[in-house]
């Protein structure tokens, strides 16, 4: 393994002793030491797959091509070229991320603990197809990277301001659309990505996604 490879693995790692919720850590552990011995890439290179569209359809000079992309092309909050997960090139880099990621464990631990808590953000992850390890794995690594990216584009503090919420819902409707748009050029993996998200029914307007981008998810999660 070269050291970019074990990133995630020291990441996840550092993750598990300072989770607090149960279902959620043992996620973690099984992506760390499950039956194939070792994290599951794939769920790594899905993200990545989102991110880098994501940056190629920032750039595009005529957006209006993707008028159901609305996160994407965010006029509240638009957004910059999003950063890699587990990219870093410099000791000052590495001391940002990682206190960004212990500020974003901090926020989860505060908003998934207390399941009667108005300002409870995020899903039960036992509530996530009854606890089932790699579907939590997956539902939280979206919405960690989407908060943690939150951070680092607003305050980046440990508590929660309502324009760090906005910026990590936009961010992790941004993924689910540029799962969309890699699935429509029949990216296989990716096809089976959005039907999994339609299944957890993420893909709503109540949600903030257009009803295009709705339809057109629907589209790719049932092969139409």
């Amino acid at each position: 393994m070269t050291s970019q490879e074990y990133r995630p693995i020291i990441t996840l790692c550092q993750c598990v002793p300072r989770v607090i919720n149960p279902t959620l850590k043992n996620s973690i552990i099984n992506a760390l030491f499950g039956k194939d011995g070792s994290i599951d890439k794939r769920e790594f290179s899905f993200l990545d797959r989102g991110i880098c569209r994501i940056n190629k359809l920032l750039v595009l000079s005529e957006p209006q091509r993707h008028n159901d992309l609305i996160n994407i092309y965010n006029k509240e909050h638009p957004l910059p070229a999003l950063p890699m997960l587990f990219s870093w090139e410099s000791s000052d880099d590495l001391y940002k991320w990682q206190r960004t990621l212990l500020r974003t464990i901090h926020t989860f631990n505060e908003e998934i603990s207390d399941k009667d808590h108005p300002d409870r953000n995020y899903k039960d992850p036992s509530k996530i197809n009854r606890g089932n390890p790699n579907d939590v794995f997956r539902f939280y690594l979206w919405d960690f990277y989407a908060r943690w990216v939150a951070k680092m584009i607003t305050s980046g503090q440990s508590i929660s301001t309502t324009e760090e919420q906005n910026v990590s819902n936009i961010v992790c409707n941004a993924l689910c659309e540029a799962a969309v748009v890699e699935a429509e050029e029949q990216v296989q993996e990716m096809k089976g990505v959005v039907k999994w998200l339609y299944g957890q029914k993420w893909y709503d307007t109540k949600y903030g996604f257009s009803n295009g981008l709705v339809a057109r998810a629907k589209a790719q999660a049932f092969g139409r």
